[in-house]
């Protein structure tokens, strides 16, 4: 038996990279996914290649409400939810200096509270199945980012 024969569970950014690697694992193993992305067509294109083992849902987990459907949808379709992996990711790749407001907000909203929404809908779920939830977070460059540069000791601040 596969590792996730008879299991189903989520996949956030599942349409591209990290989120699409997974789902091709998790299927190839014998498991069913609902890919949840912002761009429909990589997430068609993946749910047409394993056509009845995954779904997808198009829709930016970082919208208010949007956790419980999510939830509903896998459900619906495979009967169950029996893990999660939160692998959204939205940000824009640029100098803080020059990052608006408005890309803080949505990088929030999806890293933060989508992840923490998505996981209070689904511990009912996957507790039924005695899954698990796996977070994906970035890891921070050494140099601060673009446009910016590690602080090697205290003394360089001033």
């Amino acid at each position: 038996m596969s590792r996730f024969e008879g299991k189903a569970g989520i996949i956030t950014g599942g349409g591209t990279g990290i989120g699409r690697s997974i789902a091709e694992g998790i299927v190839s193993d014998g498991g069913k996914v609902l890919v949840v992305g912002r761009r429909e067509e990589p997430l068609k294109e993946l749910a047409s290649k394993y056509d009845g083992t995954v779904a997808y849902m198009c829709s930016d987990v970082g919208d208010s409400g949007i956790a419980t459907e999510i939830i509903e949808r896998a459900v619906l379709e495979f009967g169950q939810v029996g893990f999660v992996v939160n692998n959204a990711a939205a940000a824009e790749v640029l100098p803080l200096v020059l990052t608006s407001d408005e890309a803080i907000d949505s990088h929030l909203a999806v890293r933060i509270k989508g992840v923490l929404a998505l996981t209070r809908e689904a511990v009912g779920e996957v507790e039924k199945t005695k899954g698990a939830v796996v977070n994906i977070t970035l890891s921070s460059r050494s140099d601060g980012g673009p446009g910016l540069r590690s602080l090697r000791s205290h003394e360089e601040c001033w």
